[in-house]
């Protein structure tokens, strides 16, 4: 099968990605803003993974009024400019090469983003680029900056079951394209952090518990969106995290 690469597939999804998601992307916002976010303590934020969504959108004009600075970055031009861009920058970059110094940032968003980074399931060491990602974006935060992660999680079952069954029979067998995605067991992401931050709020939800209802219809992936089922059969957990990066960690030193 003819390699497709990821800039390609998010610029196939860009323009029904909202429709998609929206409301499940409008959830976890409000779920963050009102629960994890510090919003007393930014002042220049990155968003890796970005999206097009404008920083208002992100974290409500209020907040995003007393920025000084807010950077959109996203691999996929597509994506990066499917709407338009009220306030901020947008970059254009792959993310485990991010083109910015040392210490720009005191706040970084990480939403819903990681599980694009381990999509190349033919590596040998599956968790390689996730690593790779960190290791690259811890330097880029201010001494008493934060770093927060949004991301959907599995369990290990289910993440199996992905892995070794649904992602060969649909590219190999069927011939599909496939968006660039990997989703991570709870446990191997949660581990994986740990070695890098030091987490101050680390938790997981359901995504129906982040509905009003149970049985709200949302399409289980862009590649069935005919097929519309209540929140509540999603096998799909939140983790919502706000860490710092732990000093003790040789990358973080100047």
């Amino acid at each position: 099968m003819k390699k497709v690469e990821s800039k390609e597939l998010f610029s196939d999804v860009s323009k029904g990605y909202s429709g998609l998601y929206g409301q499940l992307t409008e959830n976890i916002k409000k779920y963050f803003i009102l629960n994890i976010l510090d919003s007393d303590c930014i002042n220049r934020m990155l968003d890796v993974g970005n999206g097009g969504i404008n920083p208002e959108d992100i974290l409500s004009k209020d907040i995003a009024n007393k920025l000084d600075l807010f950077v959109g970055n996203d691999l996929s031009f597509d994506m990066l400019t499917r709407t338009r861009r009220s306030t901020g920058v947008s970059v254009n970059s792959d993310a485990l090469t991010l083109p910015f110094k040392k210490k720009s940032f005191d706040t970084i968003l990480v939403m819903s983003f990681i599980h694009h980074i381990g999509f190349k399931s033919e590596e040998k060491n599956l968790h390689h680029r996730l690593r790779m990602f960190l290791e690259n974006l811890a330097p880029l935060l201010k001494e008493e900056g934060c770093i927060y992660i949004i991301e959907s999680t599995l369990p290990r079952f289910f993440e199996r079951l992905e892995r070794y069954l649904y992602l060969p029979l649909y590219t190999k067998v069927l011939r599909k394209k496939f968006t660039p995605t990997f989703m991570f067991s709870s446990g191997d992401l949660q581990n994986i952090l740990n070695e890098y931050f030091d987490n101050e709020i680390l938790e997981y939800k359901w995504i129906y518990e982040l509905f009003d209802s149970k049985w709200e219809m949302m399409a289980p992936t862009l590649f069935f969106k005919w097929l519309k089922l209540p929140v509540v059969f999603s096998p799909y957990k939140m983790l919502f995290c706000k860490c710092r990066p732990k000093k003790s960690r040789r990358i973080y030193e100047d």
